[in-house]
């Protein structure tokens, strides 16, 4: 289980209780969503970490894609973000085996060499994988890209094209149409709840992530997410604080990852916090991503003496896969001789968290135990269900996202469509 600190959040432990009461009628409607197991409502996602078959169908594909010597994952937002954050956080940003690459945005630079590089393994004589993300099948960045990859590779035996889409949707028709092989997208999971669908299971599975851990994790924290006492229940603990801290006028939550391998879990809690939650002007949160340490060096001064309308979560782990020490250092360094890295970087988070204090800054400390999938999957689990929550404090609805669409229907009217 994850240790949270928050007694330097600036509020009070019957402030918290008085909250979460607040939940117990929404926890409770949560519950009988995973009891039906069945994906009839916005908060279906929270059924997927069940879903045995999905995670069955998803392991058989991947296992016939793991010859390749490369993985190209074409989608954007829910699409994208959920992969690459459990891609770094389990595997790191250099994978151990098959390399990813992302075709997210319309930028003609990365897409053409995205193409370069397939190209160049093709020219090798070696398999390629191209799976194609698009929950409503039409999503303008996601089809740009996968037409142009199409236009040059759809012929060679070398690249196998693999669809993520709901049914019916316009890439699902393409799908069959071409024979090729097609996941589909549980119709109520929304992409940014998507991460336990197949959305991003199949490239895991591809990459070497243990899909089944990642599930598993999510199962087990869903177990204390539905409990309506904070005690045992981080997420209602956690969308509590973050509730009383926007109405202190806290206005800008920081997550602070003491990892570089969380930074893709920090952008993908930005967008599901986003938009989840940003629906008015007094629900408005904006979430923001820093490193620690290399952000102390770029924002830290803002964090300490800037404006009081930051609330920061620091998000630190316990044990790290490996250890460097620093085996000599003379003179002026030598503070600093035979020390492991892990100690250097727990002295940084208490020098930061000191500061934060003195400059009485509030902020949270989610302390987990290392970044194995199991952990990472309770991870994205427990912040699922504190938005879920945290939407139903704020009285907007955490699952639709109408705001986003108004620049994709100009986009296209610009386009001809």
């Amino acid at each position: 289980m994850f240790t949270i600190t928050w007694k330097n959040a600036g509020v009070t432990l019957t402030n918290i209780r008085d909250t979460a009461a607040k939940c117990k009628s929404r926890i409770l409607a949560l519950r009988q969503v995973v009891e039906r197991r069945a994906y009839t409502d916005a908060a279906s996602s929270l059924v997927l970490p069940y879903d045995v078959s999905q995670v069955r169908t998803t392991q058989q594909l991947a296992r016939r894609c793991r010859d390749a010597a490369l993985l190209v994952v074409v989608g954007i937002g829910g699409s994208s973000l959920g992969t690459r954050a459990v891609q770094e956080a389990v595997l790191g940003t250099i994978t151990p085996g098959m390399p990813v690459l992302y075709a997210e945005t319309v930028d003609s630079d990365a897409t053409a060499a995205i193409a370069k590089r397939i190209r160049s393994t093709v020219r090798d004589n070696k398999r390629v994988v191209i799976n194609v993300v698009s929950k409503s099948g039409t999503t303008m960045e996601t089809i740009a890209n996968f037409l142009v990859f199409l236009d040059e590779f759809r012929r060679s035996k070398l690249v196998t094209m693999v669809v993520t889409t709901d049914v019916g949707s316009p890439l699902e028709h393409l799908a069959k149409q071409n024979d090729w092989s097609l996941l589909t997208i549980p119709d109520a999971v929304g992409g940014r709840y998507s991460v336990f669908s197949a959305v991003s299971l199949f490239p895991l599975a591809v990459l070497g992530v243990d899909i089944e851990r990642l599930v598993q994790g999510a199962q087990h924290m869903l177990g204390h997410c539905l409990r309506t006492d904070i005690a045992s229940n981080p997420a209602l603990l956690l969308a509590s604080i973050a509730y009383l801290e926007l109405k202190r006028g806290k206005t800008v939550h920081d997550t602070f990852v003491f990892s570089t391998k969380l930074e893709g879990y920090g952008k993908w809690y930005r967008q599901l916090l986003a938009e989840s939650l940003g629906k008015t002007q007094d629900a408005g949160i904006l979430p923001t991503v820093s490193v620690g340490s290399t952000d102390l060096h770029s924002v830290g001064q803002y964090d300490l003496a800037g404006p009081r309308l930051v609330f920061h979560r620091f998000v630190t782990v316990d044990k790290f896969g490996q250890d460097v020490h620093v085996a000599k250092a003379d003179g002026i360094f030598s503070y600093l001789q035979h020390k492991s890295f892990t100690r250097l970087l727990d002295a940084i988070v208490q020098g930061t968290q000191d500061a934060f204090s003195r400059h009485k800054r509030p902020f949270i400390q989610i302390a987990v135990p290392d970044l194995s999938a199991d952990t990472i999957g309770r991870l994205l689990q427990m912040e699922m269900v504190s938005v879920m929550l945290l939407g139903h404090l704020l009285k907007v609805n955490p699952f639709d996202q109408q705001a986003v669409e108004e620049y994709k229907i100009t986009a296209r009217t610009l386009l001809g469509r």
